[in-house]
């Protein structure tokens, strides 16, 4: 059955299932509207994880990280100068 486990654990191909163009759309384990119920609930889980900005990954320098920046934002920012990205804690 499509579900989604996100943010509490990862997706796998049994959570997230993907039919092919010759699965009937109402096949066991593949019915439609949960097959796209599984796939929103784990999107809007990553939205609401990641936060919102303009500024997409391609635009972050290298060695930024994406860190939080206010109530439901995000934003890449560089490493403090000394600080290994290693030490950098971006979620908790």
């Amino acid at each position: 059955m499509p579900t989604s486990n996100y943010p509490t654990s990862l997706d796998d191909t049994s959570t997230q299932v993907t039919p092919t163009s010759s699965t009937d759309l109402d096949a066991g384990g593949f019915e439609h509207d949960l097959v796209h119920g599984a796939a929103s609930t784990a999107l809007i889980a990553l939205q609401t994880k990641l936060g919102i900005s303009a500024s997409p990954a391609a635009s972050a320098t290298a060695g930024h990280f994406l860190k939080h920046t206010g109530t439901g934002t995000t934003d890449w920012a560089a490493v403090p100068e000394g600080v290994s990205i290693l030490q950098v804690q971006v979620f908790s």
